[in-house]
């Protein structure tokens, strides 16, 4: 499935499908958030990828900025950002542990790494999601998502809480 940004990617062997659109009705800012659906399916793990089509300079940001609509759910995801080469990534695990919008702040120094990645070669985005942790409510909403030097105080302000790692 494409919708223009992003696709869908799966592998491995499993129960686990994924669908996504965009969310008119559950959105923290502008028009929609991305609603990604969990489904009954075949593989082992699934993922929405995004690759630009030339690699992007995150070099100068500092923090992973994003809004993610939680059901206390204990499940996990993960957000990877690639260079040229998908073994030379940036990694960062997700815990479903809130219910409601909360504003995801991460530094970007707190992502784990694989081979030898740079913040100024980012090729892709990959967010994650595998086997044996989506058995009850499967859905999950994302709304903002960005790279930067410091949130802005809007965000700030329409953040209700702020996780920090």
């Amino acid at each position: 499935m494409k919708d223009g940004f992003w696709q869908t990617e799966s592998s491995g062997t499993g129960n686990l499908g994924i669908t996504f659109g965009d969310n008119y009705d559950v959105k923290k800012r502008g028009s929609s958030s991305l609603e990604v659906i969990i489904t009954e399916g075949k593989y082992g793990y699934v993922a929405l990828r995004h690759t630009w089509e030339d690699p992007v300079d995150f070099s100068e940001g500092k923090y992973l900025v994003l809004f993610v609509y939680g059901h206390n759910s204990g499940r996990k995801f993960s957000i990877t950002f690639w260079t040229t080469s998908r073994e030379d990534y940036f990694t960062y695990e997700v815990k479903d542990n809130f219910e409601g919008w909360r504003l995801l702040f991460v530094s970007l120094k707190d992502f784990k790494v694989g081979g030898t990645p740079l913040w100024s070669v980012i090729k892709g985005m990959l967010v994650k999601f595998w086997d044996g942790n989506w058995s009850s409510r499967k859905e999950l909403y994302l709304d903002q998502i960005s790279v930067v030097k410091k949130p802005s105080l809007q965000q700030l302000y329409e953040a209700s809480v702020i996780i920090l790692p």
